[in-house]
């Protein structure tokens, strides 16, 4: 005779050799704890089945070895600059509540925070202007692609200038 918990899942008796096939089915993939919960809430239950699935991750071995592993990113040397202010580097971090411009210089690594009111091209534009007034036009511009830097504002004060634009790729996120 089979017990049903709710409507599709299949109660599984106090049977240890049982419910130990069933985890190491379930985890015959090495999925993670999210993915195998899941599953198993599919198709079966028992009193403690999370605790039996997470014992099975924290015990095994690959998994143990593949965890909070993120891919390998390319790396991307990036060639050293003849002269200051030839290719410099910005974002936007928010510090306490307030956007930041910070322009890295890549070639003395020399900094520059500018506070603005708001992180949009118009306000990155002028901290860009009074920057170039005193540092002078880089050849090279480097950011992400933040909807401030792919305006059609920034894009044309860029043009207008002659400085080239590269867009860095995006992290991978962390797991």
């Amino acid at each position: 005779m089979m017990f049903f918990y709710g409507d599709k899942r299949v109660v599984i008796p106090q049977d240890p050799d049982m419910r130990t096939r069933i985890v190491d089915e379930l985890h015959a993939t090495h999925p993670d704890i999210v993915k195998m919960k899941a599953l198993a809430r599919s198709f079966v239950w028992w009193p403690g089945i999370d605790r039996c699935l997470e014992q099975k991750v924290r015990t095994c071995s690959v998994c143990k070895e593949h965890q909070n592993n993120p891919q390998a990113a390319p790396i991307h040397p990036w060639e050293f600059p003849e002269r200051p202010w030839m290719r410099i580097h910005i974002d936007y971090p928010s510090i306490e509540n307030q956007d930041v411009l910070i322009v890295v210089d890549a070639h003395c690594k020399w900094i520059e925070a500018v506070r603005v009111p708001n992180a949009t091209a118009s306000a990155t534009v002028t901290a860009m202007r009074r920057l170039f007034a005193t540092h002078g036009i880089p050849e090279t511009l480097v950011s992400d692609n933040g909807t401030q830097v792919s305006s059609e504002e920034f894009t044309k004060f860029l043009t207008d200038n002659n400085i080239e634009h590269m867009c860095k790729l995006p992290s991978p996120p962390i797991k």
